[in-house]
């Protein structure tokens, strides 16, 4: 689920991008918030040295393989148990520019 503000940047770097609504709504407060979930695409390009953890459920040194990704900016990683999405420099950079919180970054590398 991202923010309007965070889904305005992913149609930026992927003007064709999906995304459906979710209107969550407090009880207590009578308040609603809407949020947005890109439909991502799902892209298997874990490289086989990357360094997962015992359980497999977090990567502790990524690598990708740079011709799966083509010129994505933005997309989920797939073959690994753990939701990561996987944003390009130029992406993440336009996110912290406009100051969307919520994000934690690790550096991964591309082939």
């Amino acid at each position: 689920m991202v923010s309007k503000e965070f889904a305005d940047l992913i149609r930026l770097y992927s003007p064709n991008m999906k995304f459906k609504n979710i209107y969550l709504f407090d009880s207590v407060n009578q308040r609603t918030a809407v949020y947005l979930v890109p439909d991502l695409p799902e892209i298997d390009c874990l490289h086989e040295d990357s360094e997962l953890s015992r359980n497999k459920g977090e990567i502790i040194n990524g690598i990708l393989l740079g011709e799966k990704i083509q010129n994505l900016s933005i997309f989920r990683l797939g073959t690994i148990e753990t939701d990561y999405i996987i944003a390009n420099l130029e992406f993440v950079e336009s996110a912290y520019r406009r100051e969307i919180r919520g994000m934690k970054i690790k550096e991964f590398r591309v082939l």
